[in-house]
């Protein structure tokens, strides 16, 4: 699926792929309403496939949409895809930004040839608590930036890239390797 194929279609719920596609750079980017998409046959995907924007939003004390202000109150809205779960068992690779606020996934199952999570990859997965990591080798900066991990097994891990993980706030089981990467 090339880039951009199918980006900012808002209504596009279900997607069905063949055996070892390949998923491009903001394939689906802002496709919001994205819910079903299995991904276990998936080769690699692109840099922030599956993102979306975030706007800042500033309401006035009525809240009424309003000019930017020190007065006003501020909202985020969303637009990445819905999904719940993913499963990445025969990707070889995943790309910068490709799930980054995809506030409504909890579940990831990686595969062994995923060795490497890059910057931001899961950053803003704010109900991401389930995840195996013990094969992952390097962690991108801000990799899982305010995600709502549980556990970290980073028993594998040599790279531990700056804010990886912060703002876990339920991150309560963390295994490291014996070198304390």
């Amino acid at each position: 699926i090339g880039e951009n194929a199918f980006s900012y279609a808002a209504s596009l719920e279900k997607v069905t792929l063949g055996e070892n596609a390949t998923i491009g750079k903001q394939a689906f980017y802002n496709c919001q309403s994205l819910k079903d998409i299995d991904l276990s046959k998936v080769t690699s995907i692109g840099e922030y496939a599956f993102s979306g924007d975030v706007y800042n939003i500033c309401l006035d004390d009525n809240m009424q949409y309003a000019a930017v202000s020190k007065e006003g109150t501020y909202m985020y809205t969303y637009h990445a895809p819905a999904l719940k779960t993913t499963d990445l068992t025969s990707a070889t690779s995943v790309g910068a930004h490709a799930f980054s606020y995809c506030r409504d996934l909890v579940n990831v199952k990686l595969g062994d040839a995923i060795t490497e999570i890059p910057e931001y990859t899961f950053a803003g997965c704010e109900s991401l608590n389930n995840i195996n990591l013990g094969k992952v080798v390097t962690f991108g900066d801000y990799a899982f930036m305010e995600a709502d991990l549980l556990a970290a097994d980073l028993s594998a891990a040599e790279t531990v890239g700056k804010y990886a993980f912060v703002n876990n706030k339920h991150l309560t089981n963390l295994t490291l390797n014996e070198e304390g990467t």
